[in-house]
């Protein structure tokens, strides 16, 4: 079953709020906002991210998996016919583990995005600004509806990539 939340709880999801400096010491960081330290510890998860794109070691970039066990030769290769937004915690970017299986949706054409980055918040702003009526949330919710409910075919779908804590602090 596929349960998907009205957008009003994706609009609530991004307040883009300034990160402290990188000159700012541990001491600061303790004293700011519980905000501000997510999205520094979401800034710091990106750049460690992009560190490995660029030397991945012996894990392939793509699926995360050693490169002796890599599947990305035998993925089929075709377009989403949805625009498939993914919306990663920093712990999901930041573990990098192989058994995350949304970071394959890339594969296919998905945008990925790391909830808390601010450059990141910003385009999940203009994504959903671009298209509110034609934009879903895929996370279970009190409000959220079966996809065979929606009166109209959405036509961008934002998926909430975290723990069960994590997503329910991203939505």
């Amino acid at each position: 079953q596929l349960l998907l939340a009205p957008l009003s709880n994706a609009q609530k999801m991004v307040e883009v709020e300034t990160l402290p400096s990188a000159e700012d010491d541990a001491t600061d960081l303790k004293a700011t906002s519980p905000q501000d330290r997510e999205k520094a510890r979401s800034a710091k998860a990106w750049a460690s991210f992009q560190a490995f794109l660029k030397s991945p070691g012996d894990k392939c970039p793509h699926c995360w998996l050693m490169r002796r066990h890599c599947c990305c030769e035998g993925l089929p290769r075709f377009e989403l016919r949805l625009r498939v937004i993914v919306l990663m915690h920093h712990l999901e970017i930041g573990q990098r583990k192989a058994s995350n299986t949304a970071k394959l949706l890339a594969h296919f054409g998905a945008e990925m995005l790391c909830w808390g980055v601010e450059e990141h918040d910003e385009r999940l702003q203009e994504i959903i600004k671009d298209d509110p009526e034609g934009t879903v949330v895929l996370f279970p919710s009190e409000t959220a509806v079966q996809a065979t409910e929606l009166s109209e075919t959405p036509r961008q779908i934002l998926v909430l990539d975290g723990g069960w804590r994590e997503c329910v602090r991203m939505n």
